[in-house]
């Protein structure tokens, strides 16, 4: 089941992109049963750094594995992208800044304080939102508003 699930994973990041985080998260809270060994030992005191709860601890860093594969999965894309000549550097710089900046402001922010009941709460809430989207997607209302977008970059003279 978890090279099945490994497959899955794979497959997704490489054809969708970041959604493959999402999935690798799903596996580790539920196929791999991180999730339930961070309930199993929630309260149970340690001394790691900033912890003192071991669920705690096992919870930031189901994020911490999540935040570290969508990171290698962006740097091989970009390498992939490059050689290419398909990367749109602007839009990478920005997207990357964008995670750095985004992933550390979750961990000052929730960083030894998420317990896994939450974090499992919230991360089923914006996978259930992100799936909404995708779908929203692939709707002819979706498709119509993007062959407006295209039509009028048509209209663009191309620099030369």
């Amino acid at each position: 089941m978890y090279l099945l699930w490994c497959i899955w994973v794979g497959w997704i990041f490489s054809t969708v992109g970041v959604f493959g985080g999402i999935m690798a998260g799903v596996g580790h809270i539920s196929i791999l049963g991180i999730g339930n060994w961070a309930s199993k030992l929630k309260g149970k005191g340690i001394s790691i750094g900033m912890y003192n709860d071991a669920g705690k601890y096992l919870t930031d860093h189901i994020r911490f594995s999540n935040t570290a594969i969508t990171w290698l999965n962006s740097l091989s894309s970009t390498i992939n992208w490059y050689t290419q000549k398909r990367l749109v550097w602007p839009a990478a710089i920005a997207m990357g800044l964008g995670m750095v900046i985004g992933a550390q402001v979750a961990v000052w922010g929730t960083g030894g304080k998420l317990g896994v009941a939450l974090y499992k709460g919230l991360f089923g809430l914006c996978t259930w939102a992100v799936s909404f989207y995708m779908f929203y997607q692939i709707t002819p209302r979706a498709k119509a508003s993007k062959s407006k977008g295209r039509e009028a970059a048509k209209r663009i003279p191309a620099e030369g």
